[in-house]
């Protein structure tokens, strides 16, 4: 990876990016409803899936039922 393809360094060897950072739909406001359904797969796909199926898998095969 290039990383002069998204950004400059000058002569002391700081980089800096070419665009500005851009925080999720969910915190601009006045709210965009397309926006946030829009970025909502990009939240959850592929890492918060994985982290909520390995806590599913946690509390059925590693704790002990309610009732005991």
């Amino acid at each position: 990876m290039d990383d002069l393809a998204y950004g400059i360094r000058n002569k002391r060897g700081d980089w800096a990016p070419n665009e500005l950072v851009k925080p999720a739909p969910i915190w601009l406001f006045p709210l965009q409803p397309k926006a946030i359904l829009k970025w909502l797969p990009a939240f959850f796909w592929p890492y918060n899936i994985l982290f909520m199926l390995s806590a599913v898998a946690w509390w059925f095969f590693a704790l002990p039922p309610p009732e005991s």
